[in-house]
């Protein structure tokens, strides 16, 4: 088993822009997870993730996360990268929800494509602020989440994740482009 400390995975609901609810949440990571090669697994405070190697967008493998509960949102998945100043970046990502068909319909709200908020790269990036949000297309089929960032004014780097909740069911999320 692996303990790594990670900060920043659960948000208070009432305001997206504060900090986090809980500020020094763990993970616990497991590789060869009962002893099967490549059951790769981690427990997040509000939900596990896996590798899927059966449902997947182009090529395998997909982050399954699945949710354990309603009253605050799971990261299911984050990426970071550069930015210049004076520039944009495209980010886009896809997602799957779950159905009965896999063994679960997820019955979360719909996953959202979220920027991190960083106020060092301008007043566009005060606030965590949702670039897209899936909707019910997203139900058993991969579609994806597309957004554009503030301009930056400065040079600096950003963070992008997807999040999710529910109670059954999982999401699944493959294919991120930032560019």
């Amino acid at each position: 088993f692996f303990f790594s400390s990670r900060r920043r995975h659960t948000r208070c609901l009432s305001d997206w822009s504060s900090d986090v609810c809980s500020s020094d949440l763990s993970v616990v990571s497991s590789q060869d997870h009962d002893q099967t090669s490549g059951n790769h697994k981690f427990w997040l405070p509000l939900g596990i993730g896996t590798r899927d190697t059966a449902i997947y967008s182009t090529a395998s493998e997909s982050l399954r996360l699945t949710p354990s509960g309603t009253a605050f949102k799971s990261v299911a998945d984050s990426r970071s990268a550069i930015i210049a100043s004076g520039t944009t970046k495209t980010v886009s990502v896809k997602v799957r929800l779950s159905t009965s068909g896999d063994g679960g319909a997820y019955n979360g709200a719909y996953p959202r494509l979220v920027l991190k908020a960083n106020r060092s790269l301008g007043s566009g990036w005060a606030s965590d602020s949702v670039l897209a949000t899936a909707t019910s297309s997203a139900s058993g089929a991969f579609v994806t989440l597309s957004g554009t960032t503030p301009t930056a004014s400065q040079n600096g780097a950003f963070e992008v994740y997807v999040d999710c909740d529910g109670t059954t069911g999982w999401i699944n999320v493959d294919d991120w482009s930032i560019a």
